[in-house]
């Protein structure tokens, strides 16, 4: 198959290469969807709301804290940058008094997260695994797993996502 050929042995020579594989994956899988296949909204019974994603009416999302004052969706700032509190910053509708700017002075002396910044000590993925080697080629080899053992089912029809006796 072209696709696994690409993908197995020039994929990873050059990031170019990856992408181009991806875009030629990606064009035959919208190929070769079947029409009737489309996006659909279902209640928490599994009934049909609606054609297309669901509307904040039928699955809301919910803020946290974090997420109000700022952080994305994601939450992985696990230790934010800070910033000087400011008072004509946007802290909500409702203005400070002056005794409440004075008490948020003396909680956040250090100031408070600024999610407009990277997390502290962020850093990029470091994958665990890879198969190149220390020139970049691709390392082929390992041994195949064994059959699975007679009479056992293997992935959604197996024991273990049976809904019942």
């Amino acid at each position: 198959m072209q696709y696994q050929r690409i993908a197995t042995e020039e994929a990873f020579a050059t990031p170019e290469l990856f992408g181009l594989y991806r875009r030629l994956l990606a064009d035959k899988i919208v190929q070769d969807k079947p029409a009737d296949i489309n996006d659909r909204c279902s209640d928490g019974n599994g009934n049909k709301v609606s054609d297309g994603l669901c509307s904040d009416a039928v699955v809301p999302v919910y803020g946290t804290p974090r997420t109000v004052a700022g952080d994305a969706i994601t939450t992985d700032t696990n230790k934010c940058q800070l910033r000087p509190l400011n008072r004509s910053d946007d802290y909500g509708l409702i203005p400070f008094t002056d005794d409440e700017w004075a008490q948020m002075e003396a909680l956040f002396p250090s100031g408070v997260c600024d999610f407009s910044l990277p997390a502290v000590d962020r850093q990029a993925t470091i994958p665990w695994q890879t198969y190149l080697d220390d020139a970049g080629n691709v390392i082929y080899g390992g041994q195949p797993l064994p059959a699975a053992p007679v009479g056992v089912a293997t992935g959604w029809v197996s024991e273990a996502f049976s809904s019942g006796p």
